[in-house]
């Protein structure tokens, strides 16, 4: 993933959202291309505020864009983005929207922009599920229906390569994680989801 994020001459849109849960950019941030523009958003202004006095403290002579924003309308050029990370994104999303995290992001998307990420999830009869059910009746929570990842995303347009990190068994009574069952596996996964007009691009290019 970091790799993806380093490639290229600079001059790249690259946006990372719901960064109140994990915020993968600022873990890498001096090592990434100062020739870039980074766009970071989350509903909660006091998080941003925080993260914003944090990366000024490390002077790296960096483009970033902060957006405070609960909903996903945003004062952004659609097409503009070349790169979503997206690291728990899907989830966070899921939770407070019925629609899915890439369906409500995608018109800031290029035609060509990738999403690298991770997502959290159960398998469709965990009782987990019916947890989070009643503790964010307002979400559809979808996100966190590990066997739905990739419908999700090939609706969308998108196919997703992932990779199997592991599965959590019991977990903090923290915030989604309350409604972990003891004993169910939470599995988490590594992506890169790619558009399909852009694979077959590459098979037509070879």
């Amino acid at each position: 993933m970091r790799e993806l994020l380093r490639a290229g001459n600079g001059g790249r849109v690259i946006l990372e959202g719901h960064c109140n849960g994990y915020f993968f950019l600022y873990n890498h941030f001096q090592e990434l291309d100062p020739g870039n523009i980074y766009i970071i958003t989350d509903k909660y202004p006091e998080i941003l505020e925080m993260y914003k006095r944090n990366i000024e403290c490390l002077d790296l002579n960096l483009d970033i864009v902060y957006i405070a924003d609960a909903s996903v309308h945003y004062p952004l050029r659609h097409g503009c983005v070349d790169i979503l990370v997206n690291f728990m994104g899907d989830n966070e999303h899921s939770l407070y929207f019925r629609s899915s995290y890439l369906a409500d992001i995608k018109p800031y998307l290029s035609d060509e922009a990738e999403v690298i990420g991770s997502v959290l999830g159960y398998s469709p009869d965990a009782k987990s599920l019916e947890a989070l059910r009643r503790k964010y009746p307002e979400g559809d929570r979808l996100g966190y229906r590990r066997d739905l990842w990739d419908k999700i995303y090939a609706q969308e347009g998108y196919r997703r390569e992932s990779s199997l990190a592991g599965a959590i068994m019991k977990s903090t009574g923290l915030y989604s994680f309350e409604c972990h069952q003891d004993g169910e596996a939470l599995y988490m996964e590594y992506f890169l989801a790619t558009p399909e007009k852009k694979k077959n691009l590459r098979k037509h290019e070879v």
